[in-house]
């Protein structure tokens, strides 16, 4: 397909731009806001205001660390309609992809005992893959009287927060242990659950090495509907 060189030059000025962004964060070492991109694929079919909702907490949570999400809504069905129209474009290292799965997908898949999640960092700390099982988190707000679209939205966090830290550890505090107790739970209703400066810090700084990574690499995965 023949492109016009003007969208090949706004293009590279938006990249100019975000990197000239990074240079001047990496420069000054100051908490500024980094950003990145979020392919949701909703295979759950969870509802758009529970959606809505869970990606808001979920945006909160990393805004509150300094990190600004970009979130694109991208087909999920044989209809072949993307929600968003960027999601028809290949994705680089600083696109995640986060996939929402039912009941039947989370079978096909090895579960643990109370496990709502996976992602899948890659050796170079630039994993793309993350993904929720949407049932298992509704089972639980039922049993326990809680709002799905809040569980649901620092669950998310959880499992991207994986991918901007670079690895599958966990820790004793917040939101990234590998474990919720009754405590955690409560604290997630009431806003209280999020990621410590430490993380938030390495967020940023992963951020802004994958903006780098996705100037110099390009594209790492095809557009169209994520496999499961």
């Amino acid at each position: 397909m023949v492109r016009s060189p003007w969208a090949r030059r706004g293009k590279a000025r938006a990249i100019g731009t975000r990197l000239l962004r990074v240079a001047l964060w990496l420069a000054a070492g100051q908490a500024c806001a980094a950003d990145f991109t979020i392919r949701l694929y909703d295979y759950s079919s969870c509802g758009e205001r529970t959606l809505r909702e869970a990606s808001g907490i979920a945006t909160d949570l990393f805004a509150k660390v300094g990190l600004e999400t970009r979130w694109e809504q991208c087909r999920t069905d044989a209809s072949g309609q993307n929600h968003d129209a960027s999601c028809s474009q290949r994705a680089d290292a600083s696109v995640l992809q986060l996939r929402l799965h039912d009941a039947r997908q989370a079978k096909r898949t090895a579960l643990k005992p109370l496990q709502f999640g996976y992602a899948l960092p890659s050796k170079e700390g630039f994993g793309v893959i993350a993904g929720v099982f949407v049932e298992e988190i509704r089972n639980l707000s039922r049993s326990q009287g809680l709002d799905l679209a809040s569980i649901l939205g620092h669950v998310m966090a959880h499992e991207i927060g994986h991918l901007l830290l670079g690895s599958n550890r966990h820790t004793r505090e917040g939101i990234m242990r590998p474990l919720w107790k009754d405590r955690d739970l409560r604290f997630a209703q009431t806003g209280l659950l999020g990621f410590t400066p430490e993380q938030g810090g390495r967020m940023r700084s992963q951020s802004a090495a994958r903006a780098i990574e996705s100037y110099q690499s390009g594209p790492i995965l095809r557009a169209g509907p994520a496999e499961y």
